[in-house]
């Protein structure tokens, strides 16, 4: 799982509107604030942003994707940043969530394409953003390393993969059964 400031954005808004429709029943009958809206909140808020945060923090110039400079960006805006992880989530589940209320699915199918197209096109502009490990000015030197070639990057990110992978699945497939979306085979 790549995670950089402009990837999560179109994740967490992709991530709040499958997890919506993962609930769709529960939605339609008992409005956008369930207990599935709970969840996701508090997997947003004690799983993904944490993620995004540790990232930010150990390596702050892949993370702006060299797009920005770290250095000489204000503090202001690199909260603003991280506050998106939270509200492009919020975004993409509640107002998936008023869409399935009112039986206009589509608006959840809408913004999860929205948040794919999103996460396609950051990720072929800014392909050579990802991977590459270094500072601002060595990625602009063209003396940063390859991500891989970091084993604490390597490491990360396989820990971040199952530390955001099992309880994101757990997640999908309780809110798929509990709604009677997903049938277990006896």
């Amino acid at each position: 799982m790549i995670e950089t400031v402009f990837l999560d954005q179109f994740i967490s808004l992709l991530w709040g509107s499958v997890l919506a429709l993962t609930a769709y029943p529960s939605v339609k009958k008992d409005g956008v604030y369930t207990k599935y809206f709970w969840r996701a909140f508090l997997f947003q808020i004690f799983i993904f942003f944490p993620i995004g945060l540790y990232l930010f923090l150990t390596w702050p110039d892949w993370s702006w994707m060299y797009w920005v400079n770290n250095d000489t960006t204000a503090t202001w805006i690199k909260v603003v940043a991280l506050s998106g992880y939270i509200i492009s989530f919020l975004f993409g589940y509640i107002i998936s969530g008023y869409g399935i209320k009112k039986g206009s699915n589509w608006i959840a199918y809408a913004l999860s394409i929205i948040g794919i197209l999103g996460i396609l096109i950051i990720s072929i502009v800014g392909y050579k953003s990802l991977i590459y490990l270094g500072t601002y000015e060595e990625f602009f030197k063209e003396v940063a390393p390859y991500a891989w070639q970091d084993s604490r990057f390597v490491i990360s990110a396989i820990l971040i993969g199952i530390y955001f992978g099992v309880p994101g699945a757990y997640l999908i497939i309780k809110n798929l059964h509990e709604n009677g979306l997903l049938k277990r085979e006896k």
